[in-house]
């Protein structure tokens, strides 16, 4: 789960105006969007290194949390 905090914490880097809850909600809209975006390259669907493989499994937990 420190991959997925880095994750959200790395998108609102730069968000010093928005309260908690919104800085939650835009971390996890930007990691949804970046997990679709990955789905879009042929080497993040067939993965063969295990960067991409960490990076998609960083993501589906992202996304996870976005609907919980």
């Amino acid at each position: 789960m420190d991959s997925v905090r880095a994750l959200l914490e790395f998108a609102n880097k730069d968000i010093d105006t928005l309260n908690h809850r919104e800085k939650v909600r835009h971390g996890k809209t930007v990691a949804s969007k970046l997990g679709a975006l990955m789905l879009e390259y042929d080497t993040v669907k067939n993965p063969t290194g295990i960067t991409f493989t960490i990076l998609a499994s960083n993501i589906a937990k992202a996304r996870l949390l976005c609907w919980s």
